[in-house]
């Protein structure tokens, strides 16, 4: 579900499993105008065949759970892929998540990115965690190219967590990329 860019620390044997809307005021989501990302870094994607399409920043405080399992589109896809900075968050788990047969999912809206979306809202789905099973965990430090497609959430331990992320797509097609398509680019 993951590229690493670089290495992760190792997932916690038994992590807590949670099935809600954030629990904390304080956790924010919001999107920012792709004009903050650095020159550098957009001339980088784009020597790669790569354009950013949306930057999102999560902040999660300490012992904060994540909505339910999502994804971050309307729909289930392979076409989903982000790259992730984190900072923070040493003991907090992004897991994926596979349906089990019958599951039935949720339409919802995130309300969180309002400002920058002038009035739009971005819909996602969700499940409930008796619906799901776990496929995959890692904790994620530094750059990490993501799949967010797919059924999955976040949650932090003791350290709070900052995650911006980038959704990118190829520069000619302006259309979404795998993981592996992004990957095979790097």
């Amino acid at each position: 579900m993951i590229t690493h860019l670089p290495l992760t620390c190792p997932a916690p044997a038994n992590p807590q499993q949670f099935d809600y809307l954030f629990d904390f005021d304080n956790a924010q989501h919001f999107s920012m105008a792709l004009s903050t990302l650095s020159v550098s870094f957009v001339d980088w994607l784009q020597n790669l065949e790569l354009t950013p399409s949306f930057l999102e920043i999560f902040y999660l405080p300490a012992h904060c759970t994540v909505r339910r399992i999502h994804t971050d589109l309307d729909h289930i896809t392979d076409r989903a892929a982000k790259i992730n900075f984190i900072i923070g968050g040493e003991d907090a788990p992004m897991q994926w998540f596979k349906l089990k047969e019958g599951a039935r999912s949720y339409l919802d809206i995130n309300r969180a990115p309002e400002n920058v979306n002038k009035g739009t809202v971005s819909p996602y789905l969700s499940w409930s965690r008796d619906e799901c099973e776990m496929i995959d965990q890692a904790i994620l430090s530094g750059s990490n190219l993501i799949h967010a497609g797919i059924p999955h959430l976040v949650f932090t331990n003791t350290r709070p967590r900052v995650a911006v992320s980038v959704v990118v797509q190829d520069a000619q097609s302006r259309q979404r990329l795998t993981c592996e398509d992004v990957a095979s680019r790097l």
